[in-house]
C-alpha cells in the first residue's frame, strides 16, 4: 500500500505541472485549476500583463529569490485581451522573480484553464507604449500614462517646482492597488511623471495623506525634508508617516504608529483625522499616545494660513 500511495502522489505531482504555450521571456506551469507560476526567464524592463475589464480580479504574488515581495490584484484576461499593463522588473535585476497567480476561474480542469488568453501573452520586454491615443483624454490636466487615477494626495512645492502624488491603479482602469503616483511641473500644464513612489505594503493600500517640507527640520528629519502623513488601509485603518530627503522621488517609511493630529483619536475604517487653519500663524501638534484618551505630545510645527494637513475622511478648521 504505502508504495502504491508513493506512485500514485509523484504521478499527480507529475500531471500537475502542465506547461503551456506563452509568450516571450516566461514560462508558464499549471499547478491547478486556479493556481498557475509565471517564470521570469528573458532579460527586460517590463512584463507585460494582459488585463480583460470584465475579469474578476486574479492575485498575483511576486516571488523574488523565493520569498513573497508584494501582492499585485489584475484583472487577467480570460477571454480576450482589452489592455496590456506593464510590471517593473528593473528593481529585481539579476534576480530570480516567478509570479505566483491565483485566478478565480473556475474551470473543470488544468487543460481547460490552460486556454485563459492571459498566458500566451503575457511577455517580457524593454519598453511600453505610452503614446496617448484616446480622443477624450484632457490635452493639459494631469493624467498618469497608464492606470486608474483618483484624488489628489501629498502636494507640496519645492525649488520652483510642484509636486502632485496621486491615489494610482497602475495595474487597471478601475479602483484597486492603490499607490501613490508622482509627477512634477513648473507651470501646472506639462508634467514629467516619475512612477509610484508609495505602494501597498503590510499594513494595507495608500489612502489619502498630504506632505509638507520642513523648512527648518523641526520634524527631526533633517532641514528640507518632504514629510508625509498617509492612511493605511486594510481592515482598519493606521496612520502612517514617510519622509523624503530627494524632494519625494524615493520616500523612507517610517511605518505605522498610534499617531494623530491635535488630539483626535485613531479611527476603524471610514473616517481619518486632519486639520486645516484659517489662523495666521497655523500650529500643528502631531501626538504619539499609548492611551488614545491621554496623548502625549511629541512634535509641534507652524504651518501658513490656510494650509491643511490631513489624513482620509473630514477634517477641522481652527483659528
Amino acid at each position: 500500500m504505502k508504495k502504491t500511495i508513493t506512485t500514485l502522489t509523484a504521478a499527480m505531482m507529475l500531471g500537475a505541472l502542465i506547461p503551456a504555450q506563452a509568450g516571450d521571456g516566461v514560462e508558464v506551469d499549471f499547478l491547478g485549476t486556479n493556481n498557475t507560476l509565471v517564470r521570469v526567464k528573458g532579460e527586460g524592463k517590463y512584463v507585460l500583463l494582459p488585463v480583460q475589464e470584465a475579469n474578476d480580479d486574479a492575485r498575483v504574488n511576486i516571488v523574488v529569490d523565493g520569498k513573497l515581495d508584494k501582492t499585485i490584484n489584475v484583472r487577467l484576461a480570460k477571454n480576450k485581451v482589452d489592455y496590456m499593463v506593464p510590471f517593473d522588473l528593473t528593481p529585481y535585476k539579476g534576480k530570480n522573480v516567478v509570479m505566483d497567480i491565483i485566478t478565480n476561474q473556475n474551470r473543470g480542469s488544468v487543460r481547460e484553464a490552460k486556454d485563459d488568453a492571459c498566458w500566451k501573452a503575457i511577455t517580457v520586454t524593454d519598453s511600453f507604449d505610452t503614446t496617448n491615443r484616446e480622443k477624450y483624454r484632457p490635452a493639459y490636466h494631469h493624467t498618469p500614462l497608464w492606470g486608474w487615477m483618483n484624488d489628489p494626495n501629498g502636494m507640496f512645492y519645492k525649488d520652483g517646482v510642484w509636486h502632485l502624488c496621486y491615489q494610482h491603479n497602475p495595474y487597471g482602469s478601475k479602483w484597486q492597488n492603490l499607490s501613490w503616483g508622482h509627477s512634477t511641473s513648473t507651470d501646472l500644464v506639462n508634467w514629467e511623471h516619475h512612477g509610484d513612489v508609495l505602494e501597498p505594503n503590510g499594513f494595507g493600500m495608500v489612502f489619502s495623506g498630504s506632505s509638507a517640507v520642513d523648512r527648518t527640520g523641526s520634524a527631526g528629519y533633517g532641514k528640507d525634508a518632504v514629510v508625509g502623513m498617509y492612511t493605511s488601509a486594510d481592515v482598519t485603518q493606521q496612520q502612517s508617516l514617510v519622509v523624503s530627503k530627494d524632494n519625494g522621488d524615493h520616500p523612507v517609511d517610517r511605518g505605522t504608529r498610534p499617531e494623530h493630529v491635535l488630539g483626535r483619536r485613531a479611527q476603524p475604517v471610514g473616517s481619518g483625522a486632519g486639520t486645516c487653519s484659517r489662523a495666521r500663524d497655523a500650529v500643528l501638534h502631531l501626538a504619539r499616545h499609548e492611551d488614545m484618551d491621554t496623548p502625549e505630545r511629541v512634535r509641534q510645527g507652524r504651518g501658513l494660513p490656510g494650509r491643511c494637513v490631513g489624513m482620509s475622511g473630514p477634517v477641522q478648521a481652527s483659528g
